[in-house]
């Protein structure tokens, strides 16, 4: 019996510690993600040094979705690679879910849970070879792999082309 009390114990200590560290960890998430709006123009530069793509983010916010932050990114454009013409590709909206757990153990701000395509407009078009690409971004011989690292994505609100050219 008296075993059994102390487990009982640890375990109750355990279980409220536990919950202490979870709150004071989402308080800090919740902290941070107060002031994201001024790290709109880094997230621009490391979204283009990683993709390469040539991209201006409008506005940048954030909220809480369960218990993972959300990155919301508004008024999206992806420049044309000739200068002066309008851009490429817009966006309304993106959203990107960052998995809390993930990200405090690979530290990449890149590694996201989901990413969610709002009023996106997209011509998307397979070449003769089978090759695919996105009218309006510069295309290379290297596959995007950052584009596959998001676990799960959506289109909403958005208007897709599919121009086939291998099928004529």
């Amino acid at each position: 019996m008296l075993i059994h009390r102390h487990v009982s114990r640890a375990t109750r200590h355990l279980l409220f510690w536990s919950l202490i560290a979870a709150a004071l960890a989402l308080s800090a998430v919740r902290l941070f993600l107060v002031d994201i709006a001024d790290h709109r123009q880094r997230l621009e530069s490391e979204i283009r040094r990683i993709s390469g793509v040539p991209l201006h983010i409008g506005r940048l916010s954030a909220k809480m979705r369960g218990f993972s932050p959300e990155l919301i990114l508004r008024a999206i454009t992806i420049n044309a690679a000739e200068a002066g013409s309008k851009p490429a590709i817009s966006l309304q909206q993106v959203r990107i879910g960052i998995h809390s757990l993930e990200w405090l153990f690979t530290q990449d701000a890149m590694a996201s849970g989901w990413v969610t395509l709002v009023g996106a407009k997209l011509d998307i078009i397979r070449d003769a070879d089978g090759s695919l690409r996105i009218k309006g971004l510069h295309s290379s011989d290297e596959q995007p792999l950052w584009l596959l690292e998001g676990g799960q994505y959506e289109i909403l609100q958005s208007q897709v082309t599919w121009l086939d050219l291998k099928r004529q």
